[in-house]
């Protein structure tokens, strides 16, 4: 009974999340001794997927300040260009793109380019992996740290992918052997 959460809450360590079921965002507030520590907006449960624009995405962090998102897929496999954006808007929150998750665009038979979003991270398993007309791969993130084993597999022999300059050596390390052919170019 609500009378008493505040008797509680004199005496306990209370934290009280609270959302209803039609909103994305959420409230958690905390009550140490009787005295208020924390009251923040949170936002969708993690796990949770949604589409946007055929891409599918699921929320890898929800809170208010940072959340974020992986890109797991797209709807069909008639994707002529995969453009992985740097943030998505869902429901009135703004999450950063900082995946591409295993096998997200696999066997994408149409697509010839791809754009890599700024704020990514990581790349998953096989993410591109039999997409065999993909000649450009633009990556425009400069925090790129993980591109998963045969990510790239099956892409055409002749791609480029361009990335960012500073990051040419790091980056040509971290992509090597990632299921390209040997004559795929790295380049800034």
């Amino acid at each position: 009974r609500g009378e008493a959460l505040s008797s509680i809450a004199a005496v306990c360590q209370v934290e009280l999340i609270t959302k209803t079921a039609e909103n994305l965002t959420g409230y958690r507030y905390k009550i140490e001794g009787g005295k208020e520590t924390l009251f923040e907006e949170i936002g969708a449960p993690e796990g949770t997927t949604f589409i946007v624009k055929g891409y599918k995405y699921r929320v890898t962090s929800n809170l208010v300040k940072n959340p974020t998102v992986t890109v797991v897929g797209y709807k069909n496999k008639k994707l002529a260009k995969v453009n992985v954006v740097s943030a998505v808007n869902y429901k009135k929150v703004n999450f950063k793109v900082t995946a591409i998750g295993n096998k997200a665009f696999k066997n994408q038979k149409k697509t010839k380019s791809i754009v890599i979003g700024k704020n990514v991270k990581t790349i998953g398993t096989q993410a591109f992996a039999g997409d065999s007309k993909v000649k450009k791969i633009k990556v425009k993130s400069t925090v790129l740290s993980k591109v998963g084993s045969k990510a790239f597999t099956g892409i055409d022999k002749k791609a480029i992918i361009k990335v960012p300059a500073k990051q040419l050596k790091s980056y040509k390390k971290m992509m090597k052997n990632k299921g390209q052919k040997k004559t795929v170019k790295i380049t800034k």
